[in-house]
């Protein structure tokens, strides 16, 4: 691994969930770096090299089909396959859905490993071709 000292630093890790998803209701997406699964948890996370603070989530649904109805989506920091943590709800009919927590201060240590988690509603209409990026900042403790 390359130098390191014991300062503060912040670290963001990139989102990216492929492209032309078509959510269906009650469904479960998992999103990392890697892009999106919707059957195995595991496979989507990221591993921590540092101990550090998950301080501000930021992912966004841009849907270049139908922004589908306006039921809440849940969206959560999945650690270790094992502990969810909500950070954001979003219900709008809107294409852009942002998931936004600028407070998250959720803790996180080296060899633990996280995902993004999102459990979709029942849509009256669903989301139709759904592209998910964002962003995750750390600052190393």
């Amino acid at each position: 691994m390359g130098f390191q000292n014991n300062a503060k630093r912040i670290i963001t890790i990139p989102l990216q969930g492929g492209g032309g998803l078509n959510p269906t209701s009650g469904s479960i997406y998992h999103i990392s770096n890697a892009g999106v699964s919707t059957n195995n948890p595991a496979i989507r996370c990221e591993p921590m090299e540092y101990n550090g603070i998950i301080k501000n989530i930021d992912a966004i649904w841009h849907c270049s089909g139908t922004g589908g109805s306006a039921e809440i989506i849940n969206a959560y920091i999945r650690i270790n396959n094992t502990t969810d943590i909500l950070f954001a709800s979003v219900g709008t009919s809107g294409q852009i859905k942002v998931f936004r927590n600028n407070n998250a201060n959720i803790p996180i240590a080296i060899s633990d490993y996280f995902n993004i988690k999102f459990v979709c509603p029942t849509w009256v209409t669903a989301p139709a071709t759904v592209y998910i990026s964002g962003l995750i900042w750390i600052e190393t403790t």
